[in-house]
């Protein structure tokens, strides 16, 4: 049946705005046959949770498409649409509590910061909708206890902002704070997920070290041209230093090392922005 619909449009039987009329219908089957099998009990769960989210990258995709390569849909109508299925996409992943629907729709929602720098969007837009977004998953992140899905949001997130603050050469003060927002999140969430009778707590504490480290350098990279860079540094370290308090507290002997190490590495950069 692809084979057959791909000859017919290569032979331009279909146009382009057919072609994006059976994509939307193609994403709203998929969300309705889900929903229909679901109240019939017929085939698994994941199965179920693969419709629902098919339904959403085909959404996502058939407006990229839509609006980029055919300029069919005009790019704020297109912008309007693809938030609508970043809305369906973080709303069906809080109600089906899968883990893996949470990083699929995290890490597709993470590539509309790249439409919107080609929208030509201001630089504060698009981290607001990367804060916002992330803000919004954290949501199904802690209801649900998914830590897989945390570390991996937040990779993303942090690289979505970084990226795009590279491809800025100005604001990017702004950029750096949005670093420190994410991070803050993430420690924020971190800190009420983590189990100290955890079998996988040494993962879990080199897990956030990483991820403390990689939002270091990057933050380095983002103000290395920056005059007074150093005060951005400064409150990168406090944000380490108020983990290390808040675990000293809580008698997490591994989690205050590695806090107390991360606010030393970042006291060490900050100091050679002073020479």
């Amino acid at each position: 049946v692809l084979w057959g619909l791909k000859l017919v449009s290569d032979y331009g039987y279909l146009s382009n705005g057919v072609k994006i009329i059976l994509a939307y219908a193609l994403s709203v089957g998929l969300v309705v046959i889900a929903y229909v099998l679901e109240r019939r009990k017929i085939g698994s769960a994941a199965m179920t949770i693969s419709l629902y989210g098919g339904a959403f990258i085909v959404g996502i995709l058939t407006t990229a498409a839509s609006a980029i390569l055919y300029e069919i849909i005009a790019l704020t109508p297109a912008l309007g649409i693809t938030i609508l299925y970043i809305g369906y996409g973080i709303g069906i992943s809080y109600l089906k509590k899968n883990e893996a629907l949470t990083i699929f729709v995290a890490f597709t929602s993470l590539l509309l910061p790249y439409l919107l720098e080609y929208m030509d969007f201001s630089a504060v837009i698009i981290l607001l909708f990367v804060i916002v977004l992330f803000a919004a998953i954290q949501l199904v992140i802690y209801q649900h206890k998914q830590k897989l899905a945390l570390y991996i949001a937040t990779f993303f997130s942090v690289l979505a902002v970084s990226i795009v603050a590279f491809m800025n050469s100005d604001q990017q003060v702004v950029f750096a704070l949005g670093l420190l927002l994410i991070l803050a999140i993430f420690y924020a969430i971190w800190c009420l997920l983590y189990r100290v009778q955890s079998k996988w707590k040494p993962l879990h504490i080199g897990l956030q070290f990483s991820l403390g480290s990689f939002t270091l350098v990057l933050m380095n990279l983002i103000i290395r041209s920056l005059e007074n860079g150093e005060m951005l540094l400064l409150i990168l370290m406090i944000l380490f230093g108020a983990i290390a308090y808040y675990s000293y507290r809580k008698n997490w002997q591994e989690v205050l090392d590695s806090a107390v190490t991360l606010a030393f590495i970042t006291l060490c950069t900050s100091n050679e922005y002073t020479k």
